[in-house]
């Protein structure tokens, strides 16, 4: 075996061990029935430890050093967002803050942590030395050629103008359908619901464009700068897609429609920051997906992780 396709099915090992999986695994077919924390805990530390032990192996394994700064960024991601993210928000004095306040106090909250969240992760960017135009954090070419990818049915390339137009049409009106049906099979709203829905839009909205940029930033441009460079293109697009998708295992949609449907949406969305090198079309076409979810889970028509 090559040494590149050695250090690209390391980078994939990587993602398997340390990511979501793990988690998933444990909760859905290996767990009893009643969850413990140190039983969470030990996967928490189980992702860590497995991240310590790549970044000891980059160290010494030639293999290995080309994905040093992709396995030092998802570390940094799981020890922040998934580790302090939630000491900060089950605290007292957070919960005195946004706690058990309403959708809008607590949606407020839980984006302000993930706006820090991803801050700090620029700062982990750039002490290793990133600038942002290397983790896309620019507008872009906004016209820029978007590949011909043969199992969507494109003919051949197309700007991203075109492209991004009617991808973000048709997800959106994909996940819209989805998600009514699922509404409607379960309890058909009330008027007071929809009406609930109309005043609560202006904050989904605000929520969305922060939940969007957050999650962008920190599960794929950060990710995506130090991979695409040394796995290809597709390798870094399906590896990152598969984090994001496995990540949204507990979302809206739950379980693994929901891991096909995110993943589907992180392989696009990074094709487009790779294409253009930018940001926007990855934040805008999120940014409409998170508003048709924010909507209905604002008045309790949808709840995330399936409940």
């Amino acid at each position: 075996m090559t040494e590149n396709k050695t250090t690209t099915l390391l980078a994939w090992l990587f993602a398997l061990l340390t990511g979501f999986l793990p988690m998933i695994i444990w909760n859905e077919y290996l767990s009893p029935a009643a969850e413990t924390e140190p039983a969470l805990a030990g996967i928490f530390w189980f992702q860590v430890i497995a991240c310590l032990v790549f970044i000891a192996l980059a160290f010494f394994w030639k293999a290995t050093l080309p994905l040093r700064k992709f396995f030092l960024i998802w570390l940094a991601v799981l020890i922040i967002d998934g580790k302090l993210h939630g000491l900060v928000s089950n605290s007292a004095l957070w919960q005195s803050w946004f706690g058990d306040k309403g959708w809008n106090t607590g949606m407020f909250g839980e984006q302000l942590l993930r706006l820090a969240v991803s801050l700090i992760i620029i700062g982990v960017l750039t002490l290793l030395g990133f600038k942002r135009h290397d983790y896309f954090l620019v507008k872009g070419q906004l016209d820029a050629p978007a590949e011909r990818v043969r199992w969507l049915g494109m003919k051949a390339d197309e700007p991203w103008t075109k492209f991004g137009r009617t991808f973000a049409i048709i997800i959106s009106i994909g996940l819209t359908f989805f998600l009514v049906m699922g509404i409607v099979s379960s309890a058909a709203p009330t008027t007071e619901q929809l009406l609930a829905g109309l005043r609560f839009l202006p904050f989904a909205v605000v929520f969305a464009i922060m939940n969007a940029f957050s999650e962008e930033l920190t599960y794929r441009a950060a990710l995506l700068a130090p991979l695409h460079g040394v796995v290809g293109k597709q390798n870094a697009l399906w590896i990152t897609a598969l984090i994001f998708g496995l990540g949204h295992f507990y979302g809206v949609p739950y379980g693994w429609i929901g891991v096909a449907m995110a993943a589907f949406l992180a392989y696009i969305l990074g094709k487009s920051m790779l294409e253009t090198r930018g940001f926007a079309w990855a934040w805008f076409i999120h940014i409409l997906q998170d508003i048709i979810i924010f909507t209905p889970m604002a008045i309790g028509l949808v709840v995330a992780g399936g409940g």
